[in-house]
């Protein structure tokens, strides 16, 4: 996506990450949220890239990949040049859009983290803390995908027969295969919780009761031939 960037030190082209929102939304749940912090990266270099006066190539990126790690901090800075950038585009937008994204991130941020915090400081089971963990930083999307929808709009607007980006970079890769191992163990829990640990703990329930009413079956008898060979001597 190529804009110019505001303010007058910009002389560059500001290119958005170009992905389609549904490849977006995708990648993310496959991620189990990780995407996010690569889509923030992207369009963060995408934002130094575009000033004039920047950090060198090394320091800059990483630059670029702290504020995605801690995008609770500068997702607004984001937010708002997309919506100016999309205002410029002569797309219809709220002024107080960037905003109400910004808080809504922050509050599904927050809330990844407390529903975590809380329930394990009541004694919550750590399977269910994982999914609810997961599902909250998954929810991040849906203010992600807004802005991130906002970008497409720019670019079938002002570059009509530009194309979404279709190759599948190593970082993307390395990402799936991470999310995909982090499925596997929240559903094998879920599958644990709900289903085998509960026959379990019946079963185990079961064998202690058997157990013990043999126990208490054969100290009865025992008592019973004590006190008759006592009896009879």
């Amino acid at each position: 996506m190529a804009f110019t960037t505001l303010g007058e030190s910009s002389t560059k082209k500001l290119d958005f990450f170009f992905i389609s929102t549904k490849r977006l939304v995708l990648l993310n749940i496959l991620t189990l949220g990780l995407y996010n912090i690569y889509w923030f990266y992207k369009n963060f270099e995408a934002l130094r890239k575009s000033q004039e006066s920047s950090f060198s190539s090394s320091s800059g990126v990483l630059v670029s990949l702290l504020k995605a790690i801690f995008s609770i901090f500068f997702c607004y800075r984001l937010f708002e040049k997309i919506y100016q950038n999309a205002k410029n585009a002569g797309l219809e937008v709220a002024s107080s859009s960037p905003l109400s994204l910004a808080l809504l991130y922050i509050v599904l941020y927050l809330a990844a983290v407390l529903d975590y915090v809380v329930l394990s400081a009541i004694g919550g089971s750590q399977g269910w803390l994982n999914i609810i963990a997961s599902l909250g930083w998954i929810l991040l999307v849906i203010p992600v995908a807004q802005a991130h929808s906002l970008v497409v709009k720019c670019v079938q607007k002002l570059e009509p027969t530009k194309q979404f980006i279709q190759t599948v970079n190593l970082a993307e890769i390395v990402m799936v295969l991470l999310g995909t191992v982090g499925w596997i163990f929240i559903l094998s829990q879920l599958v644990i919780h709900l289903f085998i640990q509960p026959k379990l703990e019946d079963a185990f329930e079961k064998f202690l009761t058997q157990e013990l009413e043999e126990s208490l079956k054969r100290l009865d008898e025992d008592l019973k031939k004590f006190k008759f060979n006592k009896s009879t001597n």
